[in-house]
């Protein structure tokens, strides 16, 4: 269900707020009644998506404004929507609020935050015209893990941003290493016509970006692992959406009992992880 369009940000390498202009936001009652639709139509979860989801502001039929955890609480108490979750939001916009109102939500909300980082070294977050430093995003993940302590962490992250150093590229690895990502997605960085980036000198050759990006996804598949080992003996919520497979809370997909129905929600004991980082389970 999208709630937002837009961006206000303007960071250098892209072309999306031009675009999609600035951000806006949809009624609350509106959200309401798209989510009660999709449970009515089957739905198990909905995810709240947005080009700048984490920027939700609008005011309800009541005069008052409501921002993305007022949406969430809004949702939970006006309808029987199973699971919901939040697409990718900013570090900025993981507030003690925000955080708050998922772990008030329990089961009903995932316990996954995908927060763009796109870069793990400030020189190269500076370049980019990101809103935020490697200490900021530390610290919005830290609240994010005192406040849901089974949290699984999503990220973006670029490779080979215009100017980026050797040097620049061992500081962004090694600080993806300490946040301790359970799903990272890995780009090349791609000129886009009309941006200030696409100018910028000292371009990084595509060998060098093909092997930078090589090392940072190797790590994310360690970090994968490492974090779905971490469920093994606990209990998780999952959605079956093929025999035998299903996919849960945070984002993993667990190999399950074949006979359990398609699209049904059902309690899986993790048991063991395989080598391509599956939750191996039994029902719960």
């Amino acid at each position: 269900v999208k709630v937002q369009d837009g961006c206000n940000n303007r960071c250098t390498y892209c072309i999306v707020w031009k675009a999609r202009g600035a951000g806006v936001s949809t009624s609350p009652e509106e959200v309401v009644r798209r989510v009660r639709e999709a449970v009515s139509q089957g739905a198990h979860e909905v995810v709240l998506t947005g080009i700048n989801l984490g920027r939700y502001s609008c005011e309800g039929e009541d005069g008052k404004s409501v921002d993305l955890a007022g949406l969430l609480q809004s949702i939970l108490a006006k309808t029987d929507v199973e699971r919901i979750r939040l697409s990718s939001i900013e570090p900025p916009d993981v507030t003690p609020r925000l955080v708050s109102a998922m772990r008030a939500g329990g089961v009903r909300v995932a316990p996954f935050l995908h927060v763009c980082l796109q870069s793990g070294c400030d020189r190269t977050l500076s370049r980019m015209g990101r809103v935020y430093g490697t200490a900021a995003y530390a610290r919005a993940i830290e609240v994010a893990r005192e406040g849901i302590p089974d949290l699984a962490l999503g990220t973006d992250l670029i490779v080979g941003f215009p100017g980026e150093t050797d040097a620049d590229f061992e500081e962004s690895l090694a600080f993806c290493r300490r946040m301790a990502f359970a799903k990272m997605h890995v780009f090349r960085y791609s000129r886009r016509p009309g941006t200030p980036a696409a100018t910028y000198p000292d371009q990084v050759p595509p060998q060098v970006m093909a092997e930078r990006g090589r090392r940072m996804r190797d790590a994310a598949r360690e970090m994968r692992l490492d974090a779905a080992r971490s469920l093994v003996g606990t209990v998780q919520s999952a959605i079956v959406q093929y025999p035998g497979r299903a996919v849960t809370g945070g984002l993993f997909e667990a190999l399950v009992d074949r006979s359990l129905p398609l699209d049904s929600m059902v309690r899986v004991r993790v048991e063991s992880v395989d080598a391509q980082g599956r939750l191996v389970g039994s029902p719960a």
